[in-house]
């Protein structure tokens, strides 16, 4: 408890600051009260007085393991709850994509669907783009290592710029909402998006084929816009 410069209840404090999870058991000769109290303020897990018998100290120990276990597992029931949560989030995201550019949707039907799903959705214009992104290397787990590295700096790059919106466009592409002030807007954000994606696959060691269709000013002719991008990307496959 008592020391030079600082007391053990004081670094006790500074410890817990810093790594809050953290369990911190005092062995002391003090017995006053008043140190068991700021002990307890803190969350300190145990505190032992001098002398200390290998009985308590054994069930001491025993006891912080204790602790570390259920937040070993309250951490693990947060992360799956958590990872849940995204994998449901991620698949009404997708819903509302689908429905956008395959579904008859009235313009008001497609506002209520982002409202519910937290896209924000309102632009002047928009234009889809359909990126695919590939590897010419024969070994599988340098073509997925590639693939996956490139795919995650893809969904950073689109988390933090809200010009655009990026959803899934089957098992191995993507489709780029892009929100226009103009046609003319529209088109230099393509620009701009297509440069980033190209260089950074370029970084990655992918391969990469980017269509862009053409720009419309409704929430509702969505499917038009996305039918005009099908329409370039299908030419992928006459490109050598």
């Amino acid at each position: 408890i008592k020391m030079p410069f600082m007391d053990g209840i004081e670094l006790s404090g500074l410890v817990r600051e810093e790594l809050p999870d953290i369990k911190i058991v005092l062995i002391t000769g003090y017995s006053e009260f008043e140190y068991a109290q700021k002990a307890i303020r803190l969350g300190v897990a145990e505190y032992l007085l001098k002398p200390v018998t290998e009985h308590s100290l054994g069930n001491a120990l025993t006891s912080v393991r204790e602790l570390l276990e259920e937040d070993e597992r309250k951490n693990t029931l947060l992360e799956y709850y958590a990872t849940e949560m995204n994998e449901l989030k991620d698949a009404e995201r997708q819903r509302f994509f689908e429905a956008v550019v395959y579904d008859e949707l009235q313009t008001n039907e497609i506002i209520i669907m982002a409202h519910k799903n937290d896209i924000d959705i309102s632009a002047e214009g928009y234009i889809v783009m359909l990126l695919q992104v590939y590897n010419d290397s024969i070994e599988e787990a340098d073509y997925s290592e590639k693939i996956v590295k490139y795919n995650e700096w893809m969904q950073d790059y689109f988390k933090g710029d809200n010009r655009a919106l990026l959803f899934k466009n089957g098992p191995d592409s993507h489709a780029v909402v892009v929100k226009a002030e103009s046609e003319q807007h529209g088109y230099s954000l393509c620009g701009d998006i297509s440069l980033a994606l190209a260089t950074h696959a370029r970084e990655h060691g992918v391969h990469y084929f980017i269509a862009c269709g053409g720009a419309v000013g409704r929430l509702g002719d969505m499917r038009k816009a996305y039918r005009t991008a099908s329409q370039a990307y299908s030419y992928r496959y006459m490109l050598v």
